[in-house]
């Protein structure tokens, strides 16, 4: 695995989301009440494709939809609310193109690359999506360089 390949892991393991551009569609019920916010899965969301409501109630993807796009979801403009016991389908994009991504997501990146290459001895085996922790060949850990960790740190997801 490239040493860019492997810094990519590391640093979506960080984030715990995608930083790849890639589509997701999820489908949430809404539960018990109503709520303006509507948490998504996978993040962060950079835009969102099309928002259905149970099975006919369709919100296009053009700005005046209802709904604005945040980091980890969606919320409902005011004076509307996602409806009680309802299903909620979004397709959305999570991560960008890697010609434009947010710069420092690829300080970060560049950042890994370089602690990766100037650790020669370091064989990195797996990484665990959700840890921080990268396992190495001779058994022993790893922590990726606190700066990178603070330069990711507003894309981690605060739930996951």
């Amino acid at each position: 695995m490239a040493a860019a390949d492997v810094a990519l892991a590391i640093a979506e393991s960080i984030i715990q989301g995608n930083i790849t551009q890639t589509t997701v569609t999820d489908e949430v019920v809404v539960l018990r009440r109503e709520h303006e916010y509507l948490p998504l899965g996978v993040g962060p969301v950079v835009s969102v494709t099309s928002v259905e409501i149970g099975t006919d109630d369709a919100l296009s993807a053009a700005g005046e939809t209802g709904y604005t796009v945040e980091r980890f979801g969606v919320r409902r403009r005011y004076p509307y609310a996602w409806p009680a016991g309802t299903k909620v389908t979004v397709t959305y994009v999570t991560g960008w193109a890697s010609d434009a991504r947010p710069s420092d997501i690829t300080e970060a990146l560049t950042l890994l690359e370089t602690w990766l290459g100037t650790q020669p001895e370091i064989a990195v085996q797996s990484i665990k999506v959700g840890d921080e922790t990268t396992t190495l060949a001779a058994g022993q850990n790893a922590s990726p360089p606190a700066a990178a960790h603070q330069l990711l740190a507003k894309w981690v997801r605060p739930h996951a």
